[in-house]
Formats: structure tokens, C-alpha cells, sequence
């Protein structure tokens, strides 16, 4: 063999590799009856993914989800694995006959079809491992796992799977009071499992949920552990811990911005001061945002209204969302001619407004101006 032969193999060998340790979830180009033979041969059940060419989430599923390793580890060992565009081909009898009515749709099957349990939406990686093992595995179904919490489980596991069961009961509702208060509700029961464990225990990969899912306040206990034992967490989670606890400071600013929580001073001076000292300001892109905090807590709705004309385009582009996306609700007990000018305030912003926050803000001008234009 010479040696561009032993190149182009040694190439392919590398090739081969690298694709085997992506192990992305191994959806089958197979017909759903070939895809029932695969799953009977295999003993396994089938993973149904329906979805359209126009859906977003799906291609965000398809883009950002599957291909990760931890997904296809998980996915693949269990199920045959298809993709059906619900408006092509035999996707659209099998659309019809699964019910598809929302898209991305998941819907797991035994080998013969028979329909197992569905899920919808986008999620990230952790989320649509839960809702598989939700279905597939009896030991999680959502009754199983109320049950084994009421027996007085508190394993990382058992914990992560009953405050997403909360949510979920709540948001199956559509009522926002009920969701906020059932997401209240999970993040409480996990902060008080925080609370329980030792310090070991806290920076183990397992617990990772704590921060990713249930830590946004600055008094959370996750969040001072993190501030305080940042160094103790395995170098692997090091930097996505520290981006959770920035990204913690980041909401609570967010949140004065746009006035959905009332402006405690001693919170904000602790905020200021941790921001400062963890470092989080090195680019000085809370000063504005600090600014803009600070002037509607003097009271003056007209000054404020001015104060945002001024200087709206320092904040970024999601300090300029919270900022906007509530700011009829500021003026509601205001006169009509203060309504006036703070909707004229965000009709001069939409020009060079994103489109993401476009609509929103559009809502905003109709209920200053009580459907006047």
C-alpha cells in the first residue's frame, strides 16, 4: 500500500470515527411498515418524529437536539427511529390516523403501532429524555413518579422528573397565573432539595438541573453556593455554572428593567455589588440598564417617558425587550395625554426595532392608545 493510499485510509478511518462519537439519534430513511418489521427484528419500540418542512421547531429539534451524543446515546439502543413529513406522502394518512394535529409531534409505538404515549414542542436535550422515559419506562410514568416522591424519594432523578411533572399539569391549564405559580411551586421543592445536600453532592454532574432549571434569583441557595464554590465544580461544568449564575444577575436587571418585579433597594445594592465583585460588568453593559432602573424609581412618569427617548439606544436588545414589552402597564392609572406620549415613545422605536420584539411592542402602543391611532 503506498503512502496516498495509507493517507486517504487513515482520512477515513478519522471520518469514521469522528461520525461513531457524534452517535446522533439514527433516524431510518424507511417506510413506517419497514420501520414495524425493523422494531419487531430488533425487539424495540419506534420513536415517530412528525413534523413539516415550514415547522421552525422542528428544524431547531433537527438542527440542535438529535444530533447531540447524549440524545443519541440514549434514543438509540431503545427505539427504530423515523422521520414523516405529516403533509407528504404516507405522512399524510399516518398524520391523519396518529391525530397530528401541532407540529414537532413525538409519539412512541410498540412494534405494531399501537400508540405508546405522545409529546410535542420543542425542548432541550434533557427535557425530551425525560418525556421518553416518561412514556417507555413505567417506573416514570408521571403517576409512578408522584408516587415515589410521596414515599419520600429525593434522588437527583426523582427530583428533576417531578418538578417538570408540575409544570407540565399546569401548563396542560393554558392558565398563566396557574403556570407561573406551578413553576414557583417546582423551583421551591428543588431549592429545598439543594438545601439537603452536602457540598459534594451539590457540584455533582447528577445535580446539574438544580442550576440549569430552577435557579433565577440572586437569594437562591444554588445561586450563593455558586458564588461562593465556583472553583469546586468539575472543570467540565465550571464555565456553564458561571454563565447560569451571570445569567441569574442578567434576569434579575431584566426583570427591574421591565418592571415585573418591584424595585427592592437593598436587593438592587446586592445585585450592584455582587455583579462588581463576581466581575460581571467588566463591559459595562448593566450601566445603562442601571440608569434606566434608577430613573423610574424617582416616580416621575413623564421625566422617565423623556429619559427613555433619550437614551433607549444604549440598552442591547434585551434590555430593550423587558424594557418595552410591559410598558403599557407603567402608565395605567396615568392621564391619557401621559398614555399619549409613551406610546408615541415606542412608535418611534419600531423603525429600528428587532422583529422579534416588533409584535409585542405593537401590543403595547394599542393599549396606550385604547385602539386609537
Amino acid at each position: 500500500m503506498n503512502k496516498d493510499m495509507k493517507k486517504i485510509l487513515f482520512s477515513l478511518i478519522g471520518l469514521w470515527l469522528s461520525i461513531a462519537a457524534t452517535a446522533q439519534t439514527d433516524f431510518r430513511h424507511i417506510t413506517f411498515s419497514e420501520a414495524k418489521a425493523a422494531a419487531k427484528a430488533e425487539g424495540k419500540l419506534m420513536f415517530i418524529d412528525f413534523y413539516t418542512e415550514w415547522c421552525g421547531p422542528c428544524k431547531r429539534m433537527a438542527t440542535e437536539v438529535f444530533p447531540q451524543k447524549k440524545v443519541g446515546d440514549f434514543i438509540n439502543p431503545k427505539f427504530v427511529c423515523i422521520k414523516i413529513d405529516a403533509e407528504k406522502g404516507e405522512g399524510k394518512d399516518l398524520a391523519k390516523t396518529y391525530k397530528v394535529k401541532a407540529y414537532p409531534t413525538f409519539i412512541i409505538t410498540d412494534a405494531d403501532g399501537t400508540e405508546k404515549g405522545r409529546f410535542l414542542g420543542m425542548m432541550d436535550e434533557e427535557k425530551l429524555i425525560i418525556e421518553i422515559e416518561r412514556i417507555s419506562d413505567p417506573n416514570k410514568s408521571p403517576e409512578r413518579i408522584k408516587q415515589r416522591y410521596a414515599e419520600g424519594e429525593r434522588t437527583a432523578e426523582l427530583m428533576s422528573a417531578y418538578a417538570a411533572i408540575i409544570v407540565d399539569d399546569a401548563m396542560e391549564t393554558r392558565s398563566q397565573s396557574k403556570i407561573i405559580a406551578a413553576k414557583e411551586k417546582a423551583d421551591s421543592l428543588v431549592q429545598a432539595y439543594f438545601k439537603a445536600l452536602s457540598d459534594d453532592e451539590r457540584v455533582k454532574p447528577e445535580n446539574m438541573f438544580v442550576y440549569r432549571k430552577h435557579t433565577f434569583n440572586p437569594n437562591d441557595a444554588s445561586t450563593q453556593f455558586i458564588l461562593k464554590n465556583l472553583s469546586k465544580f468539575p472543570e467540565s461544568m465550571r464555565h456553564d455554572i458561571d454563565s447560569i449564575s451571570r445569567f441569574v444577575f442578567d434576569y434579575a436587571i431584566y426583570r427591574w428593567i421591565g418592571d415585573e418585579r418591584k424595585l427592592d433597594k437593598a436587593e438592587y445594592d446586592y445585585v450592584k455589588a455582587t455583579v462588581k465583585k463576581m466581575g460581571y460588568n467588566k463591559d459595562k453593559h448593566f450601566d445603562a440598564a442601571y440608569a434606566f432602573i434608577e430613573e423610574y424609581a424617582k416616580g416621575d412618569k413623564l421625566a422617565f417617558i423623556d429619559f427613555c427617548a433619550a437614551n433607549f439606544t444604549k440598552l442591547d436588545n434585551m434590555q430593550k425587550i423587558y424594557l418595552t414589552q410591559n410598558y403599557a402597564d407603567r402608565f395605567a392609572d396615568e392621564s391619557d395625554d401621559t398614555k399619549k406620549k409613551a406610546a408615541r415613545f415606542l412608535r418611534n422605536q419600531l423603525p429600528d426595532m428587532e422583529l422579534d420584539n416588533m409584535y409585542f411592542t405593537m401590543i403595547q402602543i394599542q393599549d396606550l392608545e385604547k385602539g386609537k391611532h
